[in-house]
C-alpha cells in the first residue's frame, strides 16, 4: 500500500520542499495546443493547490531515468535492468508509467557537494542506464558488433528540465501518471558508489580539455558540423534527435551570421528550418515559428557547444554519421 505522504503530488511536494529544495517549478497544461504560461513556484503566491499541475521541475539532487524507445516494452525492460542495479546498491527508488509508452524511475541523492551538477547527474545516468540491443532485442550490458547502444533520456540531467508530475494528467492520452511500485520509505535520500565520483572526475577532465581545445569557429568547420548539415546524411545516419541537433547547430553557426545583425538571423533561420525540413523522414514536431523562436533565443545566449559535444549527442540517439 503506498502510504499517506506519496498519495497525491500535494504529498511529494511537500516532502520535496521540506528535504530537498524551495524553488519547485509547477505547470498546468491542460492539452497539447495550450502553452506552458500556466507556471508558478510551489507554494508562492500564485500557486493554486486545486488547479491540478501536470509538470514539475527536477529536483537538484533527483534523478529521472526515462528511455524513448519506439518500443514501449523494450523501454519497460531497460527499466526492469536499472532497478536490479539501484537494488544491488541499496538505492530506493520510484517506478511510474508515464501515460504514453515510457516508464520512469525516480531517485534521489544525498546532498553530494559538486562543482558541474548536470555532469554529475549525466555520469550517474550513464552508470546505471547504458545498455546495447541486439536485433532479437536481447539487452546486454557490453557492446559488441551488431549491438546498439542504447542511453536513457540524458536531457533529463539538465538544470530546471521539466517532467510530467506524479499523478498529472497526459494532454495527449488523456492517461494519468501512474505510481507502478515505491521502495519501502522512499522518497528518501540515497548514496551512490565511490565508482560513480571516480567517473565523474574523468568526465570533469575531458570537459575542461574539450573547452580550451576548440573555438566556435574550429567547431563550425568541423567534419561533424558538415556531416550534420547534410540533410541527406543526417535523415539516413540519424532521423532523428532532430531538435537536439539543433540548438548546438544554431549556437555554433551563429557566429558566422552575428555581424549582419538582424540580417543575418534571419538568414539563419531559414538555414535551420530548410534543414530542419528534410533532414528528418519523421514529419515535422515543430513549426517555423517554433524554430525562430529558438533562433532568436540562441542568437543571444551563449552556450558551450564542442565536437565532442556533438558526438556524444550524435551516439545518445543512435546516429551512425
Amino acid at each position: 500500500m503506498v502510504k499517506s505522504k506519496t498519495r497525491t503530488l500535494g504529498g511529494f511536494l511537500r516532502w520535496y520542499y521540506s528535504y530537498c529544495q524551495k524553488n519547485i517549478v509547477l505547470v498546468y497544461r491542460g492539452e497539447l495546443e495550450q502553452s506552458w504560461a500556466k507556471r508558478c513556484l510551489y507554494l508562492d503566491a500564485s500557486f493554486h493547490p486545486v488547479l491540478g499541475y501536470n509538470h514539475r521541475s527536477i529536483m537538484d539532487n533527483e534523478i529521472v531515468l526515462e528511455y524513448d524507445e519506439e518500443d514501449s516494452k523494450l523501454n519497460e525492460r531497460l527499466v526492469a535492468k536499472v532497478i536490479t542495479k539501484l537494488n544491488n546498491d541499496g538505492i530506493k527508488y520510484s517506478k511510474w508509467f508515464s501515460g504514453n509508452k515510457s516508464t520512469h524511475l525516480h531517485f534521489l541523492l544525498r546532498d553530494y557537494k559538486v562543482s558541474n551538477r548536470p555532469l554529475f547527474k549525466n555520469v550517474i545516468m550513464r552508470h546505471y542506464g547504458t545498455y546495447y540491443v541486439d536485433e532479437q532485442m536481447n539487452i546486454w550490458e557490453k557492446p559488441k558488433e551488431g549491438r546498439k547502444k542504447i542511453y536513457p533520456d540524458l536531457r533529463l540531467a539538465s538544470t530546471g528540465h521539466l517532467i510530467r508530475a506524479e499523478f498529472g494528467i497526459h494532454e495527449k492520452t488523456g492517461d494519468y501518471k501512474e505510481l507502478k511500485h515505491i521502495s519501502s520509505g522512499y522518497p528518501c535520500k540515497s548514496k551512490v558508489p565511490l565508482e560513480i565520483f571516480e567517473n565523474y572526475q574523468l568526465a570533469q577532465e575531458r570537459s575542461v580539455r574539450q573547452r580550451v581545445s576548440q573555438t566556435v569557429a574550429v567547431v563550425a568547420e568541423s567534419e561533424t558540423v558538415k556531416k550534420l548539415l547534410n540533410s541527406v546524411l543526417f535523415r539516413e545516419g540519424m532521423n532523428d534527435g532532430r531538435e537536439r541537433i539543433l540548438y548546438q547547430l544554431i549556437q555554433v553557426l551563429k557566429h558566422k551570421y552575428k555581424p549582419n545583425g538582424d540580417k543575418g538571423r534571419d538568414e539563419l533561420t531559414k538555414l535551420m528550418w530548410d534543414w530542419y525540413k528534410y533532414s528528418s523522414t519523421q514529419g515535422l514536431k515543430m513549426t517555423h515559428e517554433e524554430v525562430r523562436r529558438k533562433v532568436v533565443y540562441h542568437w543571444n545566449h551563449d552556450y558551450p557547444v564542442t565536437e565532442a559535444s556533438l558526438k556524444n549527442t550524435i551516439e545518445e540517439v543512435g546516429g551512425t554519421l
